[in-house]
Formats: C-alpha cells, structure tokens, sequence
C-alpha cells in the first residue's frame, strides 16, 4: 500500500535467480536488453527495469500486456533495495 499526493504505482520483488531472456524477449526493448547484457550484474539490472514496467502498468492502470510499452523515460521513477534477514527485495515507484 502506498499513500501520496499524486498518482502512484509500485511493485516489489524478490530478488531471485532465474532465467528471465522469455521476459526480456516480450517486454523490454533493444535499448533494455543491452542494458541487462552488458550490465555488471545482469539480476540486479533486470530487476529494476522490470519492477519500473511493472509499477508504471499499475500507475497507468494497464494490464500485463503493456508492459512492452512502459519505457524508461515516461514519468517519474524510482527504485531501490532492501535487505531484510537473508531475503533482498527491490522495489520501485512510477509517480504522476
């Protein structure tokens, strides 16, 4: 649950290995592949792009579809890690 002024979407993750290349395929563009590959650590790389789709679909009130349309530049964004116990989470925040 999230609480603002402004229109807000949000969503967390745990962070977990995976093989998300079917992920990346359908939802993320040229530009956000090549981020992740030629990231220094492609999981952390994923997940942020990933949560920022996810929490602009939610502020935009789309569905899974869209998530190939929520690019990097539209709205304002943020995102970050939290550790807690032997679990790190990543969450981000889509605002308009």
């Amino acid at each position: 649950m999230a609480i603002s002024t402004k229109f807000i979407g949000v969503d967390l993750e745990l962070i977990k290995n995976r093989n998300f290349d079917i992920h990346m395929e359908y939802c993320f563009s040229n530009h956000q592949i090549f981020r992740v590959e030629n990231s220094d650590n492609k999981l952390i790389e994923f997940y942020k792009i990933w949560t920022l789709k996810e929490a602009r679909v939610k502020l935009l009130n789309l569905g899974f579809y869209a998530l190939d349309m929520a690019s990097d530049e539209s709205l304002g964004a943020f995102g970050e890690i939290i550790k807690c116990s032997d679990k790190s989470f990543i969450y981000s925040v889509a605002i308009f």
